[in-house]
């Protein structure tokens, strides 16, 4: 059984470590022009380094602003018909699989007391409120 997971945790890494690599690969040609899609009926854009969910952009590189000046807030976020768009650098979507390549690395202990959970569910907790109270305003 041990022998099992060993070979999940390599299996593991290789996955994180080929997605990594895919992830780089639409990194780079970001900078240069937006990388336009479509996934579960949001649009996807790269552009700059930056994913934009909800966002979509002329790939001509001869517009500055894809969109007209009356449809960008003040600090230049484009609003969309869904709203303002959701963005987060690439950087931190690579280092979200790294941690996630090197967490069946980690030797867990077996048992959890009572006082880790209780941590846990608190901190849960706590993440989730402050979600909520970002999101209303």
């Amino acid at each position: 059984m041990n022998r099992l997971f060993r070979y999940l945790r390599f299996k593991w890494a290789v996955v994180c470590g080929t997605v990594l690599v895919l992830w780089g690969m639409m990194w780079i040609p970001s900078y240069q022009r937006p990388i336009n899609g479509e996934a579960f009926q949001h649009w996807i854009t790269i552009m700059q380094g930056v994913v934009y969910l909800d966002a979509q952009f002329d790939v001509s590189p001869n517009l500055a602003r894809p969109f007209p000046n009356s449809l960008y807030t003040s600090s230049g976020v484009p609003i969309t018909p869904y709203g303002r768009p959701l963005a987060f650098p690439m950087w931190l979507g690579a280092l979200l699989l790294i941690s996630l390549g090197f967490v069946p690395w980690f030797h867990w202990p077996q048992r959890f007391s009572l006082r880790t959970l209780l941590i846990f569910v608190t901190v849960v907790s706590l993440f989730l409120g402050l979600i909520i109270c970002l999101s209303k305003n």
